[in-house]
C-alpha cells in the first residue's frame, strides 16, 4: 500500500490553470432555484411549528 502513492504523479506539484468561463443561468435554472427555496422554507416552517 505504501508504494501505491509513491509515483511522481502523487508527490510532485502540478500547476493547474483554472478555466475562466461563466455559464449564464437559464430560466429553467432560476425556476428550479425558486422552487427549491420554497421547499426549504416550507420545511423550516413545519419544523418551527412542531417545536412550539
Amino acid at each position: 500500500m505504501n508504494k501505491l502513492f509513491m509515483s511522481n504523479r502523487w508527490n510532485e506539484y502540478q500547476d493547474v490553470k483554472v478555466l475562466n468561463i461563466k455559464v449564464p443561468t437559464t430560466q429553467e435554472d432560476k425556476k428550479k432555484a425558486k422552487e427549491f427555496r420554497k421547499y426549504i422554507d416550507k420545511i423550516t416552517e413545519n419544523e418551527k411549528s412542531t417545536k412550539k
